[in-house]
C-alpha cells in the first residue's frame, strides 16, 4: 500500500496540513472491473466546486485491493468516478448513446467525503447503469426471426443524479444463440420503450410496448443498480413473458475486454 507523507512540521498549524484521501476499490466486484475498462475521476470541493484531481487512473491502481491515495485541502470533497465509457457521448455529466448504438457496460459512483481531518477514506461503490435484456424465443419460432429492435424516447443519463435523460435512440438487439438476442439499454424515464420483432427477412414485423411489459413485471429504473430482464416471446400464442432477475454483483459484467 503506498503511503503518503503528510508534510506539516510540529511546529505548523494543522488546520493548514492537507488530508490524505484514501480511496477504496468495491470489495463486491471483481478486480477485472477496474483492470479491463475505462475509467474517469473527478474530485472536487463539494461546496465551491474546485477541482483538485480530474483524469483517468492507472488499470493496476486498485490491484489487490490497494486505494488510491491523493492530498486534498481539509474540507468536504465529492469523489466522482464512472467506468466503462467506450462508444457512449458525454456533455458534462450527461452520457448517450449514439443512433444504432447499445448502452456502453457502465458503472458510476460519486459520494461526498469529510476531508476536513488528517486523514480521510471512501469506497468506490460503483452502480450499475445498463440494463441487459435477453430476447428468446420458442424453437419453433426462432427460425423465422431475422431481426430485432429496441426504440424508446430516453438515450442517456446523468453520471451525478442518476436520472434518465431524454433523447431519442433505436438499435438492433445482437444476435446470440439460434433463439435469442440481447441488447443493452440506458437507463429510461417511462415505459415508451417499444420492441420490433422482424420476421421472415422483413416480410412481417410485430411490435410490442415491451416498456409497459417490463413495468408489469415491477421492473424499477429508478434502482441505483439496474437489474437485467430476460423476455420470451412465442408468437403462436402472441405471449410475452418478461422475467426480472434482481442483479446482485454478479457475473454480467457487459463487454469487458479480459
Amino acid at each position: 500500500m503506498a503511503v503518503l507523507a503528510v508534510s506539516c512540521s510540529i511546529k505548523e498549524e494543522r488546520d493548514d496540513c492537507p488530508c490524505i484521501l484514501s480511496i477504496y476499490p468495491d470489495g463486491s466486484l471483481e478486480q477485472r472491473v477496474y483492470k479491463s475498462i475505462s475509467n474517469s475521476f473527478l474530485i472536487s470541493d463539494t461546496e465551491s466546486g474546485q477541482e483538485y484531481f480530474e483524469g483517468s487512473l492507472a488499470g493496476d491502481s486498485f490491484a489487490g485491493g490497494k486505494p488510491y491515495m491523493l492530498k486534498v485541502p481539509k474540507s468536504s470533497v465529492n469523489v466522482h468516478s464512472v467506468f466503462g465509457v467506450k462508444n457512449m457521448m458525454g456533455t458534462g455529466s450527461v452520457l448517450k448513446i449514439g443512433q444504432g448504438s447499445q448502452a456502453d457496460s457502465v458503472f458510476v459512483y460519486s459520494g461526498d467525503v469529510n476531508c476536513k481531518g488528517e486523514v480521510a477514506s471512501d469506497t468506490l461503490h460503483l452502480a450499475k447503469q445498463w440494463c441487459s435484456m435477453r430476447i428468446a424465443f420458442k424453437q419453433s419460432d426462432a427460425w423465422q426471426v431475422t431481426g430485432c429492435s429496441l426504440t424508446g424516447n430516453w438515450d442517456g443519463f446523468d453520471t451525478g443524479t442518476l436520472a434518465a435523460t431524454k433523447g431519442s435512440f433505436s438499435f438492433e438487439a445482437e444476435k446470440q444463440k439460434e433463439n435469442s438476442f440481447s441488447a443493452r439499454l440506458p437507463r429510461q424515464g417511462d415505459d415508451s420503450l417499444v420492441l420490433t420483432i422482424t420476421y421472415d427477412e422483413r416480410q412481417f414485423t410485430r411490435q410490442y410496448p415491451i416498456g409497459e411489459l417490463i413495468a408489469e413485471a415491477h421492473y424499477d429504473w429508478g434502482k441505483r443498480d439496474l437489474d437485467d430482464v430476460v423476455v420470451f416471446i412465442d408468437r403462436a400464442e402472441v405471449r410475452v413473458v418478461v422475467i426480472v432477475p434482481t442483479w446482485e454483483n454478479g457475473d454480467d459484467y457487459g463487454e469487458l475486454e479480459i
